[in-house]
């Protein structure tokens, strides 16, 4: 079958070879050249543009114009256009406010106005004015958004103004764009014309609309239902708005009109978030292709001609002034009335659908289609950085906001009037993460009113401090939270203030190569799906939820380590976290592996990684709520958990055992070398120790520790890591009473700032520490052996730190021989020593240490036992913080 089409196809005359290299090549430079554009700030939408110049005709002359291509670019410009009706709430359009609309009124009827007589002036025919008007009426309401956003600026006055003005600008350019398209290809511009083509244009509208917004719902919720597969709704949808548009194209519309009204009443489809996710999936491989045939149908030979610059000179002037005019329709009570003007004035992808269509219908010559493609790329990238300008010279005044706040009333922050999340007080700026959290919430079912979103507003360029009030209220925003929830934390830009990491990774994650709306509502699917389980609110389901949410942001493990220091949690519930997001790696990994199967020694290395029954079942949760497996991989996973329970249930199954990671690790370690004493310190090596160092690692430590030390003799190797600055500095030693504290406190007395640090003990009291270390020259391993040297000698001393002491917690649960504790809180000179000498005096053993700092907050977790070797009461950590807060007490007398 296959065969019988490529001959059909190359007996028309259908090149197939050329045609799947160059779509090959336009996604390729689609991508590459987006990506490098963003990095720049600049929007992806002309980056895409710029590859489709760079390899079509006027460059590289890799890919010629054709019908081909001309036909995928329509299906992205279609898929555009539904993407952007599935974005319109048309009951949100019903609010927009008497400024917005007004606004987006005068900003659309001024520039058809100006531009037509501009295009008159310039010697064009009427209907070639007329399309000149209408391609300038476009506003890009995703390129100000993420202006909006970045500045921090999306909760102030002029935003909703622009926000809202730009949403109604958008149908009332589409309507526009049906009756001048019409008129055009009737060829004549008379009141007759006029009045009829707007007659069928409003005719077409209004049926479609009736019946998308009624039959549309239906049918796909149908669909839904009945359909076996997942993937049939969002066919089924996207049948519709190709259906739409050519029932639009015959009746001698833009077919993107068709495209839209679909859009907008699948956007009240029942299924219509799948829709969306799944269209964004294709329109990322159509869209480009659409913005790329712009950059290949441009002469740039054209562009840089004297008479195209000066028509397009002539119309950036036009689109520039009338948007910046209309920003005055919001009136005295709508704020910054330049800034609304500049935030209407990029035309951004909308003027290049207006201006390819008017290439389309033969109203645009080669010269005219280039100056309007140079008044689409000049308003894009001049605005945000007008933008910028206006927001940053209009910022708010560095005045005492709390000045006038009030204290919190008995019933909170928050009341609800009619419909919409008030102010019952003036909240302090202290308060505004719990105040938003808690508006979040509320959120759900009601919108924020104009003085909460003013309140806000003013406090934008302020620094938050979070505290543990607001992680409770984050948790309950993930228990029952809505995207209308998220979508006012991301207008409010809490996380930007106070965890970055969270911003960050959520702007990554709701990235989208066509730039249409970067602010689209968020979800975060693995959290709704665990809510289904863990309906009753606990401490199990809260780190669940929590481990769900990082998860879904797919923040990084770097990443998420410092999100759970900045949200304040409990060290043990932060380690649970971070168990189940490793145990959720580990079950997934085990079942996507191929050919999979199911064997003892996997069980056993699963049952070595996640240790407790608790962490296994609910990694499983959360492996599954992440979702992308098959039915066999869920019921594969089910058959490993049961396994991996039943080893845990039975730990005598698992010693002895010599298939373990661990084991594997110190094997191919032992291959490495024939000399008996190597293989015999290899073999006797703490396992946390060896599953933390590569083979090749675990003998070079090896060499260094063999023979062991005598007496106070150190052995020190020093070598460069892969950061500037920054070194490993490796000690071989004897153990001795607050090794940890001598030797670290030795470093920091030279002024080494210690960014991480490791401990291993050997059975014969052998000790290896490494500190990754900062230092502006490599330190001299000689003078570090004296000065450690020098350390283990004389009595222990206490190590004094200012401030607080850090945040200290025991768990005995994770490790079967000994007891965890971890260390967290803002790291200081001395703070290691300080925390050694502590466990020294309280008589605690350090087997294993793990010290690492990250962006000023450090997190260390040591292995501990009792002089004896037995697990250390967890109330041992209060007296940990007696010494440690006695220390500080010395430091601040």
């Amino acid at each position: 079958m296959l065969s019988t089409v490529l001959t059909a196809g190359g007996a028309s005359g259908i090149d197939l070879g050329r045609i799947l290299l160059e779509l090959a090549l336009i996604l390729c430079a689609a991508k590459v050249i987006a990506e490098l554009a963003e990095r720049v700030g600049v929007p992806a939408v002309l980056g895409e543009i710029l590859a489709g110049i760079v390899i079509g005709p006027s460059v590289l002359g890799l890919v010629e114009p054709s019908n081909s291509l001309f036909l995928l670019a329509e299906l992205g410009a279609i898929l555009l256009l539904m993407q952007v009706g599935m974005e319109i709430d048309v009951a949100e359009l019903r609010n927009v406010g008497r400024s917005a609309l007004t606004v987006a009124i005068i900003g659309v009827t001024l520039p058809l106005t100006l531009g037509s007589f501009t295009g008159l002036a310039l010697g064009e025919s009427g209907n070639t004015a007329l399309f000149i008007g209408a391609t300038l009426t476009a506003t890009s309401v995703g390129i100000t958004a993420r202006v909006f956003g970045d500045l921090r600026a999306l909760s102030t006055r002029e935003a909703r103004i622009v926000l809202g003005a730009a949403v109604a600008d958008d149908v009332l350019g589409l309507i526009i764009l049906t009756i001048v398209t019409r008129i055009v290809e009737e060829g004549t511009i008379g009141i007759g014309t006029i009045a009829t083509t707007s007659l069928t244009a409003f005719t077409f509208l209004a049926v479609a609309s009736a019946v998308g917004f009624t039959a549309v719902p239906r049918l796909i919720g149908f669909v839904a239902k009945k359909a076996s597969s997942p993937a049939a709704v969002s066919v089924f949808a996207v049948g519709i708005a190709l259906a739409y548009s050519g029932v639009a194209d015959a009746a001698k519309l833009a077919p993107i009109i068709g495209a839209f009204v679909a859009g907008a009443a699948l956007g009240k489809a029942p299924a219509h978030e799948r829709i969306a996710r799944d269209v964004s999936a294709v329109a990322g491989l159509f869209v480009p292709i659409f913005f790329l045939q712009i950059g290949i149908e441009t002469d740039v030979a054209s562009m840089l001609r004297p008479s195209v610059l000066a028509i397009a000179a002539a119309l950036v002037a036009v689109a520039a002034v009338t948007k910046v005019v209309a920003g005055w329709g919001a009136g005295r009570s709508g704020g910054d009335r330049l800034l609304i003007g500049l935030g209407m004035m990029p035309r951004g992808e909308v003027g290049l659908i207006f201006a390819t269509i008017g290439m389309g219908v033969g109203v645009f010559d080669d010269d005219l289609h280039a100056a309007l493609v140079l008044v689409v790329l000049a308003t894009t990238v001049i605005s945000p950085a007008a933008l910028r300008w206006r927001i940053n010279e209009k910022g708010p005044a560095e005045v005492d906001l709390d000045v006038d706040a009030d204290s919190e009333p008995e019933g909170g922050w928050l009341r609800i009037d009619v419909d919409r999340i008030a102010l019952a007080a003036n909240p302090p700026t202290s308060a505004a993460p719990s105040v938003l959290l808690s508006a979040a919430l509320l959120a759900r079912e009601y919108k924020p009113s104009d003085d909460l979103l003013d309140w806000i507003a003013e406090r934008r360029t302020r620094d938050l401090v979070w505290n543990r009030d607001a992680t409770t209220r984050m948790l309950e925003v993930l228990r029952s939270g809505t995207p209308r929830s998220w979508r006012l934390l991301e207008v409010a830009g809490l996380f930007e203030r106070t965890i970055p990491e969270i911003a960050t990774a959520i702007k990554e994650r709701a990235s989208d190569v066509s730039e249409l709306d970067p602010t689209n509502i968020l979800r975060f699917p693995a959290v709704e799906t665990l809510r289904e389980v863990t309906a009753v609110a606990s401490s199990q389901s809260d780190t669940l939820l929590l481990a769900a949410f990082l998860a879904d942001v797919d923040a990084g493990t770097d990443a998420t380590v410092s999100i759970l220091q900045r949200l304040d949690v409990d060290l043990l519930i932060a380690g649970e976290v971070e168990d189940l997001l490793n145990g959720a790696r580990i079950l997934r990994a085990a079942v996507e592996q191929e050919p999979h199967r199911v064997d003892d020694k996997m069980l056993r290395d699963i049952a070595h990684g996640l240790r407790r029954p608790g962490i296994v079942e609910r990694s499983r949760l959360l492996a599954d709520a992440i979702g992308g497996l098959e039915p066999w991989q869920h019921a594969a996973m089910i058959d490993i958990t049961i396994g991996v329970q039943s080893l845990l249930a039975h730990p005598e199954l698992l010693e002895g055992v010599d298939d373990s990671l661990a084991d594997m690790r110190r094997r191919q370690a032992k291959d490495l070398t024939d000399d008996p004493a190597l293989i015999d310190r290899i073999t006797h090596a703490p396992t946390t120790y060896v599953l933390a160092h590569e083979p090749a690692m675990l003998l070079e430590h090896a060499r260094l520790i063999e023979p062991a030390p005598h007496g106070r003799k150190v052995r020190v190797t020093v070598q460069p890591t892969a950061t500037v600055g920054q070194w490993m500095i490796n000690v071989a030693c004897r153990n001795k009473r607050g090794l940890l504290s001598r030797l670290s406190g030795a470093l920091a007395d030279s002024g080494y700032s210690v960014v991480s640090a490791s401990l291993a003990t050997w059975p014969d009291d052998s000790v290896l520490d490494t500190f990754v270390v900062t230092a502006g020259s490599p330190p001299d391993p000689t003078t570090l052996s004296d000065l450690l040297g020098r350390a283990l000698r004389g009595r222990l001393k206490s190590r004094r730190i200012g401030g607080e002491p850090p945040r200290v917690a025991i768990d005995n649960s994770i490790h079967p021989w000994h007891s965890v504790l971890r260390v967290g809180g803002p790291d200081r000179l001395g703070l290691l020593a300080a925390i050694s000498y502590a466990l020294s005096e309280i008589g605690v053993v350090v087997h294993h240490a793990v010290v690492q700092t990250r962006d000023g907050l450090v997190d260390d977790t040591f292995e501990i036992s009792d002089r004896v070797g037995r697990k250390v009461p967890e109330q041992a950590a209060d007296r940990v913080i007696r010494i440690l807060k006695k220390v500080s007490g010395e430091t601040q007398s």
